[in-house]
């Protein structure tokens, strides 16, 4: 029964990956993929700047989606600290850095389209 886990399974590529440029490329849970706009069958040197754009972008997105989780966190704890001065404190600097993290990601985005735009074209 457990030789099953143990045998090389086969696989072909062509029926996994998606050739050709495809603009609405998603991957799991509708996330874009970072190989939109690039066919994964046929890469070249070119491919690398929309490639590293991609990965940046979903980073980003990650990175400012779990900021906006934290204010709402932070309001949460701004609501129910009922005048306790250490629990106001915290929620507090949850905020400010949820709002600093957040600030930090879209200027990064910014930032990171601006040197690929201006190094690679």
């Amino acid at each position: 029964m457990l030789g099953f886990f143990f045998v090389p399974q086969v696989t072909f590529a062509a029926d996994i990956v998606k050739c050709g440029k495809d603009p609405n490329r998603k991957a799991l849970g509708g996330i874009p993929s970072i190989w939109r706009n690039i066919d994964p069958c046929n890469l070249t040197l070119s491919d690398v700047p929309v490639l590293l754009a991609n990965a940046a972008s979903i980073l980003l997105l990650f990175g400012a989606i779990i900021s906006l989780i934290m204010i709402i966190v932070g309001g949460i704890q701004y609501l129910i600290s009922a005048g306790n001065p250490d629990m106001l404190r915290l929620a507090q600097n949850t905020l400010m850095y949820a709002v600093g993290g957040f600030i930090l990601c879209v200027a990064s985005y910014a930032i990171i389209r601006y040197i690929l735009g201006s190094i690679f074209g």
